[in-house]
C-alpha cells in the first residue's frame, strides 16, 4: 500500500514473479489500483483476489510476499483460508518482507553500541554542516593517502545506514582524529579506544547481515531460499531445491527427514510417466567456497545433513536421489544451474522454476512505488487514480518487454 503525499490518493501494488524458459527471474507491475475503502486486511484481500481473478492468476499462485504491515498479515491468512477451502489448494503460503524483519531484528542488536553511535553521529553532523571543518578534514584525508568520504548520517530507521556511516568514519578514523585534536567542539566525540572495541566487535557480526540486507533487495534472485530460517513446506523444498544449499541447512534427522518429504510431497504433481531425464556425468569434486565465516558453518554441516539419510534407490523418486548425490556448489548462480541441469532433472527443475520464484523480500513493490511518486507530483497532482494506473501500468509492461 502507498499514499500520494500530494493529493493522498491511496494504491495498492502488485507485482507479479516468475522464471522464464531461459531461467531468467522475471517481474513486473501486475496492476496498481486505486484504494479508496478502509485499509483492513478482508479489503486487501478482496481487491488482490479480484486482480489475479481478472488476468486468470488466482488458480495459479503459489505464494504471496507482503511488507510486514498488520493488515497485510491479515489478507495473507484470509487468502490462503480461502485458497484452501475454496480451491482445496494446500501449497499456497504468505510471506512477511524478510528485508523489513532483518531491518527490525537488527536494530535490536545495534543498540548495544548505541552510546557510541550518538557520538558519531553527531560528530558526523557537525563536520556535515560546516564547510570549513569538511574541506580540512579533506585536506587531512589528502595527506594520510585516505579517500576522503563526504559525511552522511543515518536514516535512525534503516539500520544499514548507520552501518555505513560507522564504516566511514573507521576509514577516515586518522583524519577525523587530527581534526578533533584542533578541535574542542568535536573532539569529545570521538570514541574511546574501549568505545573502538565494541564498534569493531560490532561490525565483524553486522557485515554479513548488511551482505545479506543487500542480496535481500536486489532484483535479480532475492528468492524464499534465501531464508536462513525454514518454517514451511514451500519453504523447504524451495531451499533443498537451491543447489548451493540442498539439506546443509538442515540436521542428520527430523530435519533433514521433513525437507526431503516436502519436496516428495510436491514432486508427484510435477513427475510423469514420460519424463525421461538424459543422465550426465559429473565430477563430484568439492568446490571451494569463498564465503566467510557464517557460510562455513553452513559447509560444515553438509556430511551430517546428507551421508546418514536412506533415500529409495529406484521409482518414482529416483531423480531425487541423483540430485541429493551431487555435491553442493556455494558460489553457483542457482538459476543457471538449473539451467544446465534441467534435462537431467525435467520434474525437479519443474518444481525449481515454481518455488525458487517466491520473493524473499516486497521491494520490488516499494520500487513501483518510487516510480509512482515521480509520476504523481505536486505539479501533476490533479491526476485521476486510472490515468495514474495506466501510466504506471504501461511504463512497467513496456520496460519489461
Amino acid at each position: 500500500m502507498w499514499t500520494s503525499t500530494c493529493n493522498n490518493d491511496a494504491f495498492l501494488g502488485l507485482t507479479i514473479h516468475y522464471i522464464d524458459n531461459n531461467w531468467n527471474l522475471k517481474n513486473f507491475l501486475l496492476d496498481i489500483i486505486s484504494f479508496t475503502t478502509r485499509h483492513t486486511g478482508n479489503n486487501i484481500a478482496n481487491a488482490i483476489k479480484s486482480v489475479l481473478t481478472e488476468f486468470n492468476l488466482l488458480e495459479k499462485t503459489l505464494a504471496l510476499t507482503t511488507d510486514n504491515e498488520s493488515a497485510m498479515i491479515v489478507c495473507g491468512r484470509i487468502i490462503a483460508e480461502e485458497l484452501t477451502r475454496e480451491l482445496n489448494d494446500q501449497s499456497f503460503r504468505h510471506y512477511r518482507c524478510s528485508a523489513h524483519i532483518l531491518n527490525l531484528a537488527t536494530q535490536q542488536g545495534i543498540k548495544i553500541i548505541d552510546d557510541e553511535v550518538v557520538k558519531i553521529r553527531e560528530l558526523m553532523k557537525k563536520i556535515k554542516h560546516s564547510t570549513l571543518r569538511c574541506d580540512r578534514l579533506r585536506e587531512l584525508c589528502s595527506i594520510e593517502n585516505l579517500t576522503y568520504y563526504k559525511p552522511q548520517l543515518d536514516v535512525e530507521t534503516r539500520w544499514n545506514s548507520t552501518y555505513y556511516m560507522i564504516v566511514k568514519f573507521q576509514k577516515m578514523l586518522r583524519p577525523i582524529e587530527m581534526l578533533a585534536a584542533t578541535d574542542q567542539d568535536i573532539k569529545k566525540f570521538v570514541p574511546d579506544a574501549q568505545g573502538w572495541i565494541k564498534i569493531n566487535d560490532t561490525l565483524t557480526l553486522l557485515e554479513p547481515l548488511e551482505k545479506a540486507t543487500v542480496l535481500l533487495s536486489a532484483s535479480s534472485y532475492p528468492t524464499i531460499s534465501d531464508y536462513w530460517e525454514v518454517v514451511d513446506s514451500s519453504t523447504l523444498a524451495s531451499t533443498v531445491l537451491d543447489p548451493r544449499t540442498k539439506l546443509t541447512l538442515f540436521s542428520t534427522g527430523k530435519e533433514s527427514t521433513n525437507a526431503i518429504n516436502a519436496v516428495k510431497r510436491r514432486f508427484s504433481e510435477y513427475h510423469t510417466p514420460m519424463s525421461q531425464p538424459a543422465v550426465i556425468n559429473h565430477d563430484n569434486g568439492e568446490v571451494a567456497s569463498t564465503r566467510d565465516y557464517f557460510h562455513q558453518l553452513k559447509r560444515r554441516r553438509l556430511n551430517n545433513s546428507t551421508l546418514n539419510i536412506t533415500r529409495p534407490s529406484s521409482g518414482i523418486y529416483e531423480e531425487i536421489d541423483r540430485y541429493f548425490a551431487l555435491p553442493c556448489d556455494d558460489n553457483v548462480a542457482p538459476l543457471l544451474w538449473w539451467q544446465a541441469h534441467f534435462r537431467e532433472f525435467p520434474a525437479l527443475g519443474a518444481m525449481a522454476r515454481d518455488y525458487l520464484s517466491i520473493q524473499a523480500t516486497s521491494v520490488a513493490c516499494e520500487q513501483a512505488f518510487s516510480v509512482a511518486s515521480n509520476t504523481i507530483t505536486r505539479t501533476r497532482n490533479r491526476l485521476q487514480p486510472d490515468t495514474s494506473r495506466a501510466l504506471l501500468c504501461s511504463k512497467s509492461w513496456l520496460e519489461k518487454e
